[in-house]
This record gives C-alpha cells, structure tokens and sequence, in this order.
C-alpha cells in the first residue's frame, strides 16, 4: 500500500482508485470516496467513473445521491465501462 499511497499523492489515477479500494476494504469509507472524488473530478480518470458511481448510490463515503449516482454511471456507460451495467439496472 505504501508504493500506492506515494503515486496517489502525485496523481496518479490508477493508484488513487486502487488505495481507494484498499481504504473501502478497510473501511475507511470517507477516504475511499475522497480518493475515488479526486481521481474522477480533480485528475478527470475516467475509470474511476463507475466507483464514484457506486459510492453515491450506496453511501460509501457520503450522503447517498441517485441524482449524482446516475450521472457518473452514464458517464461510465458512455465511456464503456461494463462494470456500470448492474448499476444501472439496479437504478432502475
């Protein structure tokens, strides 16, 4: 974790969603979600599309937002990410 942790601090996306990951495991949701936040908004890393997706719809991190949850899915969908899929279904 520790390599992550140095690569997610200089923007790294990938690194930033994957120690995302390993702070859900660990259950240090709001770390989780600042991360996956940043990596999305802040860095524009489009794989991290759907786990924003996931954390809004579920509340991992913050206040659960369909609104919000539906937007970023779309974008994974959009930017073809097939993970998204079961998302949105359950959306629905």
């Amino acid at each position: 974790m520790y390599y992550y942790e140095i690569a997610a601090k200089r923007g790294h996306g990938t690194s930033m969603t994957v120690l995302a990951m390993c702070y859900e495991i660990r259950k240090k949701f709001k770390e989780a979600f600042a991360l996956y936040y940043d990596s999305v908004v802040i860095k524009d890393f489009k794989e991290g599309y759907y786990y924003l997706a996931r954390c809004y719809f579920y509340g991992i991190g913050c206040d659960k937002d369909k609104e919000k949850a539906r937007y970023w899915a779309l974008k994974a969908h959009e930017y073809g990410d097939e993970d998204v899929d079961n998302l949105l279904k359950l959306m629905k």
